[in-house]
Formats: structure tokens, C-alpha cells, sequence
């Protein structure tokens, strides 16, 4: 298994929250049709209460997710979705680790995606795994939270919370899939 998960005050759920809203939001599929695809690959009916349990509650009610189901979610934003809207290979490293699955989903990635790229990604997740920088971005994000909901109390609107809250939410996020897409393009040059 991954051991990433080991820093203090970082939530490995609420970040497999968090990269399952963004792919769902870049690919343009919602939740309903997510759980549809995944019941399809499954064979089986995972119920909206599960579903929502692994994959949109930042509390973590299970501690260990099948494997199935977390190639199967892969699968989801793979297929029925433009090249330039699938899933990385990082971001799949990513929902691996955050789900504290074990590294044989790792092996098992490596004949969906293309060769060299899967190699590539690889090497670029790997190191990044040494370099701790998670840590640094929770902590900005616990930062603009609390921003958001001072200037939010202000205002009163709750709309406006929820909705800068799931910004700053994926931010770090998206910080961490661009900044390893980057060090993946310098390696390939």
C-alpha cells in the first residue's frame, strides 16, 4: 500500500472528494451518470448511498474501497470522454493513493494507458511522492477557507460560501495535477 497519507491535518478523502468533483466537472458527466457507468463495468448495483459514501462525502465512512470500484471510476473518465478530458495517468495515480488502495491497482493501470506516457507519469508521480508537498497546499487551503467564510459571514450568502469553498476545495487540487503535468512535459524534452 501507499503511505502518503501520513501527514498531519491532511485528508486523503476529502481529496479523492474533491479530484472525483473536478474530473466529474472537466469530463461533463454527473454523478448520476457516473454511478450508471460504474454499476454498467461493475456488473452489480453499487446504491446511491454507497456511491456517495465513497466518492462525494469528505468524511470517511469506509476505510478500504474495493478495487473494482476504483478501476471502475477510473474506467468512467476514460471512456465517453474527449482526449483532451480523460483522466491522466496522475490523476489515476492520485485517486489510487487517496484511496489507500493498494499498489497492484498501480500495475493494473499500466494496459489502460499508453505505454510511455503510463512510464512517464510513473516517474513523475514517484518522485513527487518524496517531496511532501501536499502538506504546503492544505495548509494554504485551510488559509483561503477561512478567508472565504469571514468574508462570507459578512455577507450573509450562503450560495456564495458553498460555491467559493468547493473553488478553494479543488484548487490545490488542480495545483498538484498541473505542476506534475509540468514536470512531466520537462522530462519529455
Amino acid at each position: 500500500m501507499m503511505t502518503k497519507n501520513t501527514n498531519k491535518g491532511e485528508n486523503p478523502k476529502k481529496n479523492l472528494v474533491n479530484l472525483v468533483s473536478l474530473l466529474s466537472l472537466r469530463s461533463g458527466k454527473n454523478f448520476s451518470q457516473l454511478r450508471a457507468e460504474l454499476n454498467a463495468y461493475l456488473g452489480y448495483n453499487l446504491t446511491r448511498s454507497m456511491f456517495d459514501n465513497y466518492f462525494r462525502q469528505k468524511i470517511d465512512l469506509f476505510t478500504r474501497y474495493p478495487e473494482e470500484v476504483i478501476l471502475g471510476l477510473i474506467h468512467c473518465f476514460l471512456t465517453g470522454v474527449t482526449v483532451d478530458k480523460r483522466i491522466t495517468p496522475i490523476e489515476a495515480f492520485l485517486i489510487i493513493n487517496w484511496s489507500n488502495s493498494s499498489l497492484n491497482l498501480i500495475r493494473k493501470l499500466k494496459d489502460i494507458f499508453e505505454k510511455e506516457l503510463f512510464e512517464a507519469s510513473l516517474e513523475v508521480y514517484l518522485f513527487e511522492l518524496k517531496q511532501d508537498d501536499d502538506e504546503r497546499l492544505l495548509e494554504r487551503l485551510e488559509q483561503v477557507e477561512t478567508q472565504i467564510e469571514i468574508r462570507c459571514a459578512r455577507r450573509k450568502d450562503m450560495t456564495v460560501l458553498m460555491q467559493e469553498r468547493l473553488s478553494a476545495d479543488l484548487l490545490p487540487v488542480q495545483q498538484l495535477i498541473q505542476r506534475l503535468n509540468t514536470i512531466m512535459i520537462d522530462l519529455k524534452h
